[in-house]
């Protein structure tokens, strides 16, 4: 028996102690060049400045110990690497934050959820790994490290034949990506300063859903000022007052709609004017919704600009007339089709105190009567 136990710590602590991998080398051609003279992947921001991003290299090692892989995506403020763990064997996501981030509030708030998540919560939000700064040509640059996810939502839905979603689920292997980068390298843009790679879809196993990316999440429980993406914009922040959890339930309803249909609620109307962007926003409310309580309205202090002191509308922009829920909703039929968009209208109210808290949200019928 003690020798059995003597072999069996053996094999555990060999297991644990595994040798760290050497970095592998990527081949340095046989991929197609982009024209430098077209904008690909971040370069096609409105904001972007090469020199607030870091200029990461595929094959690149950070602390000695995470080799970029593959380029998985971009965004206003980072762009996103598979890395590969060399110490533990394993793959993570890498986060390479601009330069001009202070006080980086997404780091805040993943501290802020491992000090207070309880329950299952924690479960479907993504953790945070560590984190570190590396040194830019420009500036510092913060790096956060997590488990990678699969596709995003909404990056798989724009993938989908009328990017809406079927009801099979693809499979992949994080492993697959490596090699395919490695045996069958992607295009690129190569510069004087850097490369921009081109991303590649992230497939993984089927499994949970996850909360991600907290750059612009608030902590606390009410806010004031502007929150959300502009076409997602719950009435109060677009009334300048104040806000709180609700807006994440007017979040919720317009993620469920936008899964189901290739064309949003709402959108942007003019790039020119904000107020006349929000006036197209709000009358687009109204024929969705019906007009707000006057009681409601009253509790803003800039809505006599779209609205009279009786709580009629002035008419800044016209409501559109035959747009409702009823008349845009196509996906679905029957009992499903009645379920879903009492749903929608349970989340997509005025007065956010009316508005479907999560816990009820998740017992509506429309989430708890199997699909028909």
């Amino acid at each position: 028996m003690a020798g059995k136990s003597q072999w069996l710590s053996s094999l555990l602590g060999g297991w644990g102690t595994r040798k760290p991998l050497e970095p592998r080398v990527f081949p340095t051609s046989g991929f197609e060049i982009i024209d430098s003279s077209k904008k690909v992947e971040e370069e096609g921001m409105s904001i972007y400045k090469p020199e607030i991003f870091y200029p990461v290299r595929l094959g690149e090692v950070f602390q000695n110990r995470y080799q970029v892989v593959a380029k998985i995506g971009f965004g206003s403020s980072s762009t996103i690497w598979l890395g590969h763990d060399l110490r533990d064997h394993t793959y993570v996501s890498l986060k390479v934050h601009i330069n001009t981030i202070q006080n980086n509030r997404e780091l805040k708030v993943y501290e802020h959820i491992k000090k207070h998540a309880t329950s299952l919560g924690p479960y479907h939000i993504r953790a945070i790994r560590e984190s570190f700064k590396i040194q830019g040509p420009h500036g510092n640059h913060d790096v956060i490290v997590q488990m990678p996810l699969s596709i995003a939502m909404a990056d798989f839905q724009h993938s989908m034949p009328g990017q809406v979603f079927p009801p099979a689920i693809v499979k992949g292997a994080l492993e697959q990506v490596e090699e395919a980068e490695a045996k069958n390298p992607g295009p690129r843009k190569v510069m004087k300063d850097r490369t921009i790679y081109m991303s590649r879809v992230l497939f993984g196993q089927v499994g949970a859903l996850y909360l991600c990316d907290f750059g612009q999440a608030r902590i606390g429980d009410e806010g004031s000022g502007n929150a959300m993406p502009i076409l997602l914009r719950a009435p109060e922040i677009i009334l300048g007052m104040k806000w709180s959890y609700p807006i994440d339930m007017w979040s919720v309803g317009l993620s469920a709609w936008d899964m189901l249909h290739d064309k949003k609620l709402f959108g942007i109307y003019d790039t020119n004017d904000q107020r006349l962007n929000d006036a197209h926003h709000l009358a687009n409310m109204i024929a969705l919704l019906g007009p707000p309580p006057l009681e409601y309205l009253k509790q803003s202090t800039t809505y006599l600009q779209f609205w009279n002191e009786r709580g009629e509308w002035r008419g800044v922009v016209p409501i559109p007339r035959e747009r409702t829920l009823e008349s845009l909703e196509g996906s679905l039929t029957g009992e499903e089709r009645v379920r879903f968009l009492d749903f929608i209208r349970a989340l997509l109210c005025w007065v956010p105190e009316k508005r479907l808290t999560a816990k009820q949200a998740l017992s509506h019928p429309w989430l708890t009567t199997p699909y028909e």
